[in-house]
């Protein structure tokens, strides 16, 4: 399945393939919400290190130009204010071969069914390209994401701790089995 844009006139968005001129608009997206979700789950040290804008324009350039992993940007009155990435799973583990890798939206974006059209855009085109099982990764007590996934449909499978600018943080990983039932 070939996915272009999709629109949805009733909040007035459209999701579209990303293109590497929306790499400041991905990374401002990615830093807003960093700086917007995880203060009380992420020391501030650490998200100040982690969520510069200089960065963030630079490693969304170089994902962009390489083309191993499709992002996809939702414009709402032509501003980019969610974004998607999706591929082969990094690691392949409990049968999870395919992984949503990030799902960022503005928060003044949130709940008006951006993030639900975003996560099954990526999951139809992983599904297209024979990934029926998906990974997602969310950050432990980001409770908004947790409870946004088991809504989709996504379960637990394991709990990963990892350290982060010297902070021990950790973070779940959630699986679909079986995509193509979800989507219908």
């Amino acid at each position: 399945m070939k996915v272009s844009a999709t629109r949805c006139e009733s909040v007035g968005y459209e999701i579209r393939k990303a293109m590497v001129a929306d790499a400041a608009a991905i990374a401002h997206v990615h830093c807003e919400s960093w700086r917007s979700t995880y203060p009380s789950i992420v020391p501030q040290p650490a998200i100040d290190d982690w969520a510069s804008l200089r960065a963030r324009t630079d490693s969304w350039i170089a994902v962009l130009t390489a083309q191993k992993s499709p992002v996809w940007v939702c414009e709402q009155a032509g501003a980019v204010v969610g974004f998607a990435c999706a591929g082969s799973a990094s690691a392949v583990e409990h049968g999870l071969t395919g992984q949503l890798f990030a799902l960022y939206l503005l928060q003044r974006v949130q709940r008006q069914g951006i993030g639900q059209a975003l996560t099954r855009t990526a999951l139809h085109h992983l599904h297209s390209v024979g990934h029926n099982s998906v990974r997602v990764e969310v950050l432990k007590g980001n409770q908004p994401a947790i409870a946004f996934y088991e809504r989709m449909g996504a379960t637990l499978r394991s709990e990963v701790p990892f350290e982060m600018s010297g902070f021990p943080l950790a973070e779940y990983v959630y699986g679909w089995d079986d995509v193509g039932a979800l989507l219908g």
